[in-house]
């Protein structure tokens, strides 16, 4: 299939050399007039041109221009997040979110809902671009260049000097042609025949080296408690998981919620998973009964889809779930199909004073002599986020894999544990 592709490829580039030397070249804003000449849609977003790539390209339907939805997540601003049952798209933007319903072809966010649809195709989701840049305040063009159209997204903030963006730009749009029509695709070096191969002499007969036994896989889940908070440090810490590539579990809590919703969005779009912390954090308010603790969840999920169209079944129970949450109120959980979390590490970040060198050497302690997979406690605080770059280049160099907690897998609390 890819020989396939890359053929095609380059009997384009190469029609499109033979008009260009007949004297049809194009210009930047000339229009597109070569038939011959290959099907590229570049993407730019403010001024930075996007890789080509197969299924990364805009397309048009009718009247109606879509673009595959990373093109709206390259440092606009916007994050999205995936969901299957139901099959969602949301889109999460400064102070709102879109979400489009792929199965009943409609959108909607926390007010109303849309008739702009989009596009499924070959697992690629194409959202409409009018629609999108209206939404969340964004502004397009539409421009030709010598190789292909190109949608330019544009912040609030960007210059919409397209022509002298399309001349800064010249050098890098040719290359991102150069690249997709001529793509290094490095063979193995195979002998002519008749080639004489040199033969290395037999070794002498040596002891075999044993097969060393793998060491076993580390499994780590971070967690995070009380966010998200209007003081940077979810952000701060967001900031240092993205730089290590690491996801987390955030349980979040809902009187928090409603104070920054961004972060929210941010957790949710950038692959995050979010569980449910209580809506006050109030041990007497929460435990009091069944229906009180129901009650507190079902208002924090409230605030969890308001901000972000989700909601979890995932709960951590304000300071876990021994002693205070007694049979009746776990058998109320799991009859209205919560699964509740508690941990097996805690660097105590939250009790007394805590420096990060204390919850580092607390956490590393813990992990040395732990025989599970890893649930750590953290919170979301300042001196934790001071600490999680040193833990995570502990945990990094240790081998751990991290994951993030699901709502299929079986839960891990102090009255069972994931082994």
């Amino acid at each position: 299939m890819r020989s396939q592709k890359n053929l095609v490829r380059v009997l384009a580039a190469l029609l499109c050399v033979t008009f260009l030397l007949t004297g049809g070249g194009l210009s930047a804003n000339s229009g597109l007039r070569a038939a011959a000449e290959p099907t590229v849609y570049f993407i730019a977003v403010d001024y930075t041109v996007l890789p080509l790539a197969d299924g990364a390209m805009p397309i048009t339907s009718g009247v109606t221009l879509y673009a595959p939805h990373r093109a709206f997540t390259n440092g606009t601003g916007i994050f999205s997040s995936i969901m299957y049952q139901p099959h969602y798209l949301s889109l999460f933007g400064p102070n709102r979110s879109l979400t489009f319903d792929i199965e009943r072809n409609v959108s909607f966010d926390q007010d109303r809902m849309y008739s702009d649809a989009l596009i499924y195709r070959g697992g690629a989701y194409y959202v409409p671009v009018d629609a999108v840049c209206d939404y969340f305040g964004l502004s397009y063009a539409v421009l030709d260049t010598a190789y292909g159209k190109l949608l330019r997204v544009r912040l609030p903030s960007t210059a919409q000097d397209d022509e002298a963006f399309l001349n800064a730009a010249a050098d890098t749009i040719e290359r991102r042609y150069r690249e997709y029509t001529n793509p290094s695709t490095p063979t193995p070096a195979t002998p002519s025949s008749g080639a004489v191969l040199p033969v290395a002499p037999p070794a002498a007969a040596a002891t075999p080296t044993p097969t060393p036994t793998p060491a076993p896989q580390r499994v780590a889940y971070l967690t995070f408690d009380d966010g998200p908070k209007k003081d940077g440090s979810t952000e701060r810490i967001l900031n240092t998981l993205d730089e290590y590539g690491v996801r987390a579990t955030f349980f979040l809590l809902g009187t928090n919620m409603h104070l920054n919703e961004d972060s929210i969005r941010r957790i949710v779009g950038t692959g995050h998973a979010v569980g449910l912390h209580s809506y006050t954090h109030k041990r007497e308010a929460f435990y009091a009964s069944p229906e009180s603790m129901l009650d507190e969840l079902a208002r924090t999920n409230d605030a969890l889809y308001e901000a972000a169209t989700v909601r979890t079944r995932l709960v951590r129970t304000p300071y876990g779930s021994n002693p205070y949450l007694t049979p009746e109120l776990r058998e109320a959980m799991s009859d209205n199909g919560y699964r509740f979390w508690d941990w097996n590490v805690d660097p105590q970040d939250s009790l007394g004073k805590p420096t990060k060198e204390s919850i580092y050497t607390l956490a590393v302690s813990q992990l040395e002599k732990l025989q599970r997979p890893a649930i750590i406690l953290l919170h979301d605080k300042h001196t934790t986020a001071d600490t999680l770059p040193a833990l995570l280049d502990y945990m990094v160099a240790q081998g751990y894999t991290f994951r993030v907690i699901t709502e299929s897998q079986p839960p891990s609390n102090f009255y069972q544990h994931v082994r």
